[in-house]
């Protein structure tokens, strides 16, 4: 396997917390989510949680932009910092 080298025998859990994207950042991410999906087709168990400010419109918009481009298990959590309480988005 190309995308990380068969090093994945238990899988990968990835945890996001990214309040704000820039351009660079966005092209970055999206080639990182694309080898994702690469492993992810050649049989490893991947599975993403990205957690978002509940209270930002456009933090939760880029997170549910870039889950529409896999197939993985891809989770949005709302997450508010200043009380530790967190819900499931999607």
């Amino acid at each position: 396997m190309t995308a990380f080298g068969g090093l994945l025998a238990s899988g990968l859990r990835v945890e996001l917390v990214l309040h704000y994207i820039n351009t660079s950042s966005s092209k970055c991410l999206m080639n990182i989510m694309d080898r994702l999906e690469e492993a992810s087709k050649a049989g490893q168990k991947i599975s993403l949680t990205w957690y978002v400010d509940p209270e930002n419109e456009s933090e939760q918009e880029c997170a549910e932009e870039f889950k529409e481009d896999v197939t993985f298990p891809f989770h949005i959590v709302a997450s508010s910092q200043s009380n530790q309480k967190t819900d499931l988005i999607s």
